[in-house]
């Protein structure tokens, strides 16, 4: 701090009695002392007062940038300051008010987002001071643009990655910066190949948490973030909490492995922060984090049981909304978990929890325990709570083997013949019938006044930070403001708890409360709901398909009610479009092509087959290779998910038709939403209905930038002609007798019939 009071003194005189070449000087040397000054701000042990430190220092390497503005020194701490600062005293304040202010932690993330992009461009402009052109040259072909960094360019190729990464990460709703997920990749990836110990594994560090959505990446995307982890610890000789909470926060929730990720939090605040005093700041404040990640575990973690699930990972991605249970690859679609498996211990520990709960209520029945070998008193409420924390995959037998608990149902209990033990226990079973009518007698809203809170877990494969999060999060606090804190809406994003067809098991047996599905999720609860998705060339805009949602709503959410679930809103995305590595304009170009297809579903691919196409089924996961290889030529989906998977990249034409819209809507199970007060569910239902309009409005216009962001990197797109259309539509006109009752109902796809023409005829009327 000496040197540097000396420097502005110095600087001071200069400007009074020199002319603007000593007065260039004096600023350049200024900025050398600022540029290498860094230390005393990492070697800090009071956080806060570099809080409130930093903004001067920043401002003034700024102000001196505006009079020098070449210098690279200036320009590289100014980046790398800017990047810090945004992280350690924006983002995170952000991330842990949440909970208790929405409204300020999205102010504060939108003022983190500026300041990452702040960082980026003096980046940027640090980079091409030895290299002009540089920024121009990425936009066109990145790989090659970043052959002229050498070792000496890395500090400055990192800074310029990182900050330009948390923009795109900090709120995922802003299609131009999501087209830039490919430009970020080239910079880091050619940091990491000049120079893999940069700043004790910072590179490395960073790949942890973006192996797990990048782009075509190939083998198992868990493996190699693993692999970044060791690297970097062993960098770092595990004097850094950094990795440790990087691991934990990215890998670990998305396997919802909460031992490890417990375990690697510890870690990181049992790091000696006076060890390396050039990382004690740096340590003091991921150490933070991990204190407020290990206080929200309960909020990442949907069972308090789960342990490693590292066997069981789905290794492609899934993105929120998609048109099936294919996945795409990309920055935000990460990998997911099925179902936890349990150990035989962890087992035991419920059974006994169990127990304890049915001797307050008073056993009924007798179960013979395969897995602990002795009786078990066990009722039909107590198999519903033991499906529900040891749920069976769908199409289970009623054995279990290794996990050795036998899951019947409760009319198996009703046939096994009672032991002494049981009948004895039955003696009081008229007091517990009383005690059961009385409670069914109290109104629900009382019941819900007993409990501290109702928490209502939500799943839903929606990246954590985009429009649809944060619609979410909104509707949730509207949600604990109607009810005085009584509902809490606890969402897990990302796909953590599985794809949509886990999710919608996860409902059935009470694991899950609630869903954010699309049309294919909602299929699995109810088959009509896909008339509204898999009718391709049915509606010709938007209008239409408003009109036909809103008169065919009332059946489906009835259809939907009958199966358990109520709706808390509809949504769509806008519409899905064919993406081709060659123009593809009309049907016969799709002929001679070879297309995706979703793995799996052989009833759709027998009906592209009929129409005369090559369908290649294939998991989504594969499209990326697909297209490198040569296997597939074009493929079907919105643009958000060809942008953020990069896949316009490797199929660079687009075909301007409407296909079909993406339908999804919220759901609840009845048996949840039943315990909430009736004079709270008109405004719960309320919010929810804003939540869905604001989505939609949201998805349909990001659909749309996402267009334009792929046209400023190649993207040519195709008109469709009123002739080009009617082609498209003959050729699905000759399958639409399968598609009717194989696909979709019957009687749903005469009403869309019946209520298209309805529409198309008042709409004929009013303009004649």
């Amino acid at each position: 701090m000496k040197t540097l009071s000396l420097c502005l003194c110095g600087l001071v005189v200069s400007f009074a009695t020199s002319g603007c070449a000593i007065k260039k000087i004096a600023i350049n040397k200024l900025g050398d002392a600022l540029a290498s000054g860094g230390t005393s701000f990492s070697a800090e042990d009071d956080p806060d007062l570099v809080k409130d430190a930093a903004p001067f220092s920043l401002k003034l390497m700024e102000s001196l940038l505006s009079q020098s503005p070449r210098h690279q020194g200036l320009l590289f701490a100014t980046s790398s300051g800017f990047t810090q600062y945004a992280y350690a005293f924006v983002q995170q304040e952000a991330d842990e008010m949440e909970d208790q202010d929405l409204a300020a932690a999205t102010a504060l993330r939108a003022r983190a987002r500026r300041l990452y992009l702040r960082a980026r461009d003096y980046g940027l402009r640090g980079l091409e001071v030895n290299h002009p052109g540089l920024g121009t040259a990425l936009r066109k072909d990145q790989r090659q643009a970043v052959r002229v960094a050498r070792a000496a360019d890395v500090p400055l190729l990192y800074w310029t990655a990182a900050s330009w990464a948390a923009a795109v990460s900090v709120q995922k709703d802003n299609p131009d910066l999501i087209g830039d997920l490919p430009v970020v990749e080239a910079l880091m990836d050619r940091a990491l190949e000049l120079d893999e110990r940069f700043n004790a594994g910072a590179i490395h560090s960073f790949l942890i948490p973006y192996e797990l959505s990048r782009s075509g990446g190939t083998g198992d995307p868990i493996a190699r973030s693993r692999q970044h982890f060791d690297r970097a610890m062993a960098l770092c000789n595990g004097q850094q909490a950094g990795p440790l909470v990087a691991f934990a926060e990215s890998v670990c929730v998305k396997r919802q492995d909460r031992t490890e990720f417990q375990a690697l939090l510890n870690r990181a605040l049992a790091v000696e922060v006076n060890a390396k005093p050039e990382w004690r700041l740096a340590n003091l404040v991921m150490q933070r984090r991990a204190r407020w990640l290990l206080d929200r575990t309960d909020e990442l973690f949907l069972n308090k049981n789960q342990t490693n699930q590292g066997d069981r990972i789905m290794k492609n991605s899934e993105p929120f909304p998609t048109p099936s249970r294919a996945r795409i690859p990309g920055q935000y679609f990460t990998p997911f978990p099925l179902t936890p498996a349990l150990s035989l211990g962890e087992r035991e520990s419920h059974s006994g929890h169990l127990h304890r709960k049915l001797a307050r209520r008073g056993p009924s029945r007798f179960l013979v325990d395969q897995a602990n070998g002795g009786g078990t008193f066990c009722g039909p409420r107590l198999v519903r709570e033991r499906q529900r924390i040891f749920p069976l995959p769908e199409g289970a037998g009623q054995g279990e083997g290794e996990r050795g608990v036998r899951l019947a149902d409760a009319r198996d209990y009703s046939r096994t013949r009672p032991t002494t033990a049981t009948r004895v226990a039955r003696k009081p079973r008229l007091i517990w019938i009383a005690i059961r009518l009385l409670a069914a007698l109290i109104p629900a809203g009382q019941l819900l006044a007993a409990e501290s809170t109702l928490p209502i877990n939500l799943g839903t494969i929606a990246p954590r930070g985009s429009s649809y999060h944060q619609s979410l999060l909104a509707m949730g606090e509207k949600w604990r403001r109607a009810t005085d804190a009584k509902v809490k809406l606890k969402i897990f994003p990302d796909g953590n708890q599985g794809g949509e067809a886990d999710m919608v098991r996860l409902m059935r047996v009470g694991t899950l409360d609630a869903g954010l599905l699309t049309a294919v999720g909602l299929s699995d609860i109810e088959r009509g709901v896909v008339g509204l998705q898999s009718m391709p060339l049915m509606f010709r805009d938007l209008k239409e398909f408003d009109y036909v949602n809103e008169k065919l709503r009332p059946q489906l959410e009835k259809r939907l009610l009958d199966k358990g679930f109520v709706v808390l809103f509809w949504v769509d995305a806008g519409w899905v479009r064919y993406f081709s590595k060659k123009p593809m304009i009309r049907p016969d170009d799709l002929r001679r092509m070879k297309l995706f297809a979703w793995a799996g579903n052989e009833k759709q691919v027998d009906i592209m087959k009929q129409a005369g196409f090559n369908p290649v089924p294939l998991e989504t996961g594969e499209i990326v290779t697909g297209l490198n290889t040569g296997l597939i030529d074009a493929f079907c989906v919105p643009p958000i998910f060809s942008l953020a998977g990069q896949l316009d990249l490797r199929a660079p034409h687009m075909l301007d038709l409407n296909w079909a819209p993406l339908v999804g809507a919220a759901v609840v199970r009845k048996e949840t939403w039943d315990k909430i007060p009736v004079s709270a569910k008109a405004s719960l239902l309320a919010a929810a209905v804003q939540a869905g309009e604001e989505i939609k409005a949201k998805s349909r216009r990001e659909s749309d930038e996402s267009v334009t962001a792929m046209r400023r990197r190649g993207l040519t797109v195709h008109a469709a002609t009123p002739e080009i259309a009617v082609e498209w539509r003959k050729a699905v006109e000759r399958v639409n007798h399968r598609i009717r009752g194989e696909i979709v109902p019957a009687e749903i796809f005469d009403e869309v019939q019946v209520l298209l023409k309805e529409y198309r005829d008042a709409r004929t009327e009013k303009t004649t």
